[in-house]
């Protein structure tokens, strides 16, 4: 393995439009060493097009083709592709939060499980969230969180790092 301490997990779907933009901030952003992993389910996604010009010494990728179905499948896909000892899951449209993950790996490496960042959390926020969506949103965290007895209170798991394969479905 090399000095690698990072795997981004990207999934997409024809996201050619927002994918440069999300290369642009991880290297502009992220201090640690990372390989982006972009998982894709069929060979005319456009997002291979745009990776295709985009230039690699800017950014260390690969992309991973998905092995099963849907999101669930890429994100599973490109854990299987990992080897570094931190992955996080990052959406591909998400060009804004690439800042906060040098923070998250120091925490995950000095000893925690799981990293998640939480918009439920003190200082965190949804900003320009529709109300329904709003309302939805932290129903089901709350439910979850109470339910499952678990510490995490953003269930999706847009923004989370791990120390391995947490659950098999």
């Amino acid at each position: 393995m090399p000095d690698r301490k990072l795997d981004i997990i990207i999934p997409v779907y024809n996201e050619g439009k927002n994918i440069s933009s999300v290369l642009d901030a991880l290297a502009r952003e992220v201090q640690t060493p990372f390989r982006v992993l972009v998982c894709y389910d069929f060979d005319e996604d456009d997002t291979l097009n745009v990776l295709a010009r985009y230039p690699r010494e800017k950014i260390d990728f690969i992309t991973v083709k998905n092995h099963g179905n849907g999101v669930h499948g890429a994100i599973m896909s490109g854990f299987q592709a990992s080897d570094s000892p931190a992955v996080i899951v990052l959406p591909a449209d998400d060009d804004y939060n690439a800042g906060r993950i040098d923070h998250m790996v120091s925490l995950l490496l000095e000893g925690c499980d799981i990293v998640s960042a939480s918009r439920f959390l003190p200082g965190g926020k949804m900003v320009g969230c529709p109300w329904l969506k709003a309302v939805l949103a932290r129903t089901a965290s709350f439910t979850l969180f109470f339910l499952q007895d678990s510490p995490v209170t953003m269930p999706p798991m847009d923004f989370v790092f791990s120390h391995g394969v947490l659950w098999m479905s």
